[in-house]
């Protein structure tokens, strides 16, 4: 006999219920190291830092709408007008996309395909706050806080392109077991 053979022994003489004889117990079905593991199923599975950059970006959104609604005597009206709209825009998108998770309503519409909707979310969001940021940059006139508004937007299109580029390498990168 070989070592497996002993071993395969062992097993199922150990699994072996000793209070009824010939009865084996049902061993829970854990997936081996070669079979694929469950799909996970939000964003926040997928990457462990997801959530990080998430909040990030929010938080930096946040700080740059504040620091632009905050200011009287805008430089330039329009230009400003058209950063809040763009901020306040991707904050509420944001927390619509938040509730429909704590809500998993994700899960009654599957005749959405979501991670094609959160892809087009960030890019139209990357292009929009770039594009807002520079003109509020410009457009500043020397107001600190208008410039701390127009850094804030900066950061928050980069971390939105952080998490463009996880969402699509999670949601179209190689698959689990897939060769290389």
């Amino acid at each position: 006999r070989t070592t497996i053979d002993l071993s395969a022994n062992f097993l199922q003489s150990a699994a072996t219920d000793q209070s009824r004889p010939g009865r084996t117990v049902r061993q829970p079905e854990v997936p081996g190291p070669l079979e694929p593991h469950p799909a996970p199923r939000t964003e926040l599975e997928k990457d462990p830092h997801a959530e990080r950059d998430t909040e990030g970006f929010v938080l930096s959104l946040l700080i740059a709408f504040l620091c632009v609604y905050c200011v009287h005597g805008w430089p330039s009206w329009h230009a400003f007008c058209f950063f809040e709209v763009v901020a306040l825009w991707f904050l509420l998108a944001f927390l619509i996309f938040l509730l429909m998770h704590l809500f998993r309503l994700q899960g009654k519409m599957p005749c959405i395909n979501w991670p094609l909707t959160e892809f087009f979310h960030y890019s139209v969001g990357c292009v929009l706050l770039f594009i807002a940021s520079i003109i509020a940059s410009v457009k500043s006139g020397g107001v600190s806080a208008l410039v701390a508004g127009s850094v804030f937007g900066f950061i928050a299109t980069f971390l939105m392109a952080v998490n463009l580029w996880t969402s699509y390498s999670m949601a179209c990168g190689p698959q689990a077991g897939a060769s290389v």
